[in-house]
């Protein structure tokens, strides 16, 4: 099997050449993890810190920001005020 790096006259270094399916197959994970962790900043900052379920604010913008996507899901599962239910 050949290998999509060719040596360069640089001593110790490869140009390895990356295809489109790879870039695209990079694109495909990192923009919806991108796109969530944006959507959790975004539902965060636009709420009151009286509706907040577990932790007050400095503790959600630590683990948003430090927690990146986990911190996302964190604050859409465990700190998001609940939406009222609809009566049947």
């Amino acid at each position: 099997m050949r290998s999509a790096c060719r040596p360069v006259r640089v001593v110790g270094y490869e140009e390895c050449m990356v295809s489109d399916a790879g870039v695209l197959a990079t694109a495909a994970v990192i923009l919806p993890v991108l796109g969530l962790w944006a959507y959790g900043l975004i539902d965060f900052s636009r709420t009151d810190e009286r509706d907040m379920r577990t932790y007050p604010r400095q503790t959600w913008i630590l683990i948003l920001v430090f927690g990146s996507v986990f911190g996302a899901i964190m604050w859409l599962r465990l700190g998001r005020p609940e939406r009222p239910r609809a009566r049947r």
